[in-house]
């Protein structure tokens, strides 16, 4: 009884998508510090963690760290996929009167990942923006849900 509520328990927490969260045994993000204006982000996801879902971690976790590095805007300079991919699966056998029987399956799961170069600014994003350019206040104003309890920057 033990061993199967300690089964449905770890297949519960493995179920979840990745949280934003600090990069851990099932996904996050992280900022690593390139130079005094630059960093570098990635976010990793498990298998039940849609793609757009990272790259919305990977833009939230860039504006937090550039207004807490006392800059306003930041430019994505380059993106890479860091995507993982692997094989789930399960496997059931019984018998019983001199007869068995066993059946199982697999199938593939992806577990997105990205990292980005990140270069951070003072002053206003330019007019017209130019494509990878963010205001990192107006970032977090769409990304954090109201409800959140970190701040809105």
């Amino acid at each position: 009884m033990k061993t199967l509520t300690i089964t449905c328990l770890c297949l519960s927490v493995m179920a979840c998508s990745t949280p934003y969260q600090k990069m851990g045994l099932l996904g996050g993000v992280q900022a690593t510090q390139i130079t005094d204006d630059t960093f570098q982000i990635t976010a990793r996801g498990n298998g039940y963690t849609d793609p757009d879902t990272i790259q919305r971690y990977v833009l939230r976790k860039a504006a937090e760290q550039t207004l807490a590095s006392g800059f306003d805007v930041f430019v994505i300079g380059s993106e890479t996929d860091r995507s993982g991919h692997g094989t789930v699966g399960t496997a059931y056998g019984g018998g019983g009167g001199g007869s068995a029987f066993a059946f199982g399956s697999s199938w593939s799961v992806i577990k997105p990942g990205e990292t980005v170069l990140v270069k951070m600014v003072k002053g206003p994003k330019p007019v017209p923006t130019p494509l990878g350019v963010y205001d990192a206040r107006e970032v977090l104003r769409y990304l954090i849900p109201a409800t959140s309890p970190h701040p809105r920057g």
